[in-house]
């Protein structure tokens, strides 16, 4: 198995996993079939979501479209496409209805800005190709897909202090699937030939309101003095018209136009069934219930010792800096060390080196947190035998030369 990330992603799962992790850009030709090459099948992934417009459209359509070509040239068997439910136009549906593989996509999305844009031309993209013998394409079309790392207000609305404002009425339902369930849905895919030249709308089935996500998931944890205000249609239609008068007259500010406001507050669901029906996916039951379990972070030193510390540290810190709820305080940290330098060469890449020569443990102090980095670099060169060089990023070594002398 091999992933095309990019260079400044954080691959440490997947190194564990196994996964040959190959750096690069979708938007590279090149880069993308020497990614594909000798593999069978591909799941694109790929998406810009933030950046500048050029970013956001080169990624989602001119990625896709290397893809496709990179699946033909590599002989690859199938394609699974990551859509999203942006691709639909929420004019064209009412309040009650359902989305399903046939609902109608979006006339217009440039209204709506670059991601919706780009997401609808790459569809288009996909599309061209569902019925194509070989490589096989399936689309899978996600609602916003929730899980460990994602931001918690960014799914009901905005939050401005002390205050969130939730786009959307209490009751609307919230179109949402767990992380995992994407996971179970795309390998269920690819267990089954009968997926080919498919679009499947993926969601979530249980009837949760904005309301229910707020009180149970932000609300009862440690955010429970935050203030919520449902900002209604009218209101947020009237702010809509003056901000769309605004650009119009100066060239700037933010885009909220009508066909923003129906993505936003049409209270639709979605139809999942056809892939039930055809692969056996059922997602697992209770989403905010397993929003609120125990947060699990594993965090390995086997690229950079230093990074793992202070990634572990600020993982440290959020964890016990919390209101002391049971969500808090059940949190799981697992540091995964990296193994001892073998040669003098190796030990010096390693900041934290000197406390094993000394028969020291770091963190034995408070005031040995990776955010203090080394003072002592003439007395890590002279007594320990180590280069200025590397010695200038070791914490507290102060304490560690005290604790020798002792």
């Amino acid at each position: 198995m091999r992933a095309l990330v990019r260079e400044l992603s954080r691959s440490e799962a997947l190194e564990q996993l196994g996964v040959e992790v190959m750096y690069g850009d979708v938007r590279d030709l090149d880069r993308v079939c020497q990614a594909a090459a000798g593999m069978d099948i591909v799941v694109h992934l790929a998406a810009g979501l933030r950046g500048s417009s050029g970013f956001i459209l080169e990624s989602c359509i001119d990625g896709t479209k290397n893809v496709t070509e990179a699946a033909r040239r590599g002989g690859l068997k199938r394609v699974i496409y990551m859509s999203s439910l942006s691709v639909y136009d929420y004019v064209k549906l009412r309040d009650g209805e359902v989305i399903t593989a046939h609902s109608p996509l979006e006339e217009y999305p440039e209204q709506r800005g670059a991601y919706s844009l780009g997401k609808r031309q790459a569809e288009d993209v996909a599309l061209s190709h569902l019925q194509d013998p070989s490589p096989a394409w399936t689309i899978l079309r996600p609602s916003l897909i929730m899980g460990k790392g994602a931001d918690i207000f960014s799914p009901v609305g905005v939050k401005l202090g002390n205050v969130l404002f939730c786009l959307g009425a209490a009751h609307q339902h919230l179109r949402a699937v767990h992380v995992e369930d994407v996971g179970t849905a795309i390998l269920q895919l690819l267990q089954h030939e009968n997926t080919r030249g498919r679009v499947f709308p993926l969601s979530a089935p249980g009837a949760v309101t904005l309301q229910d996500y707020v009180e149970t998931y932000i609300r009862a944890g440690r955010y429970r003095n935050l203030r919520v205000v449902y900002v209604p249609y009218w209101c947020a239609a009237l702010g809509g018209w003056a901000l769309e008068t605004l650009r119009k007259l100066t060239g700037k500010g933010p885009n909220l136009n009508l066909r923003r406001l129906a993505s936003l507050y049409r209270d639709v669901r979605v139809d999942s069934s056809g892939l039930a029906e055809q692969t056996g996916w059922q997602p697992r039951e209770g989403l905010l219930e397993r929003l609120r379990q125990p947060g699990c972070v594993v965090v390995s030193a086997a690229g950079s010792t230093l990074r793992a510390r202070r990634q572990a540290d600020a993982t440290y810190c959020r964890i016990e800096g919390a209101d002391g709820s049971a969500e808090s305080r059940s949190n799981v940290l697992i540091y995964v060390p990296a193994a001892r330098g073998a040669t003098p060469e190796q030990q010096q890449q390693d900041p934290f080196e000197a406390f094993a020569r000394c028969g020291a443990a770091f963190g034995d102090h408070e005031g040995q947190v990776p955010g203090a980095l080394g003072e002592l670099n003439w007395m890590a060169e002279r007594e320990l035998g180590l280069s200025a060089g590397k010695a200038s990023s070791w914490p507290a070594l102060r304490n560690a030369w005290a604790w020798r002398r002792r």
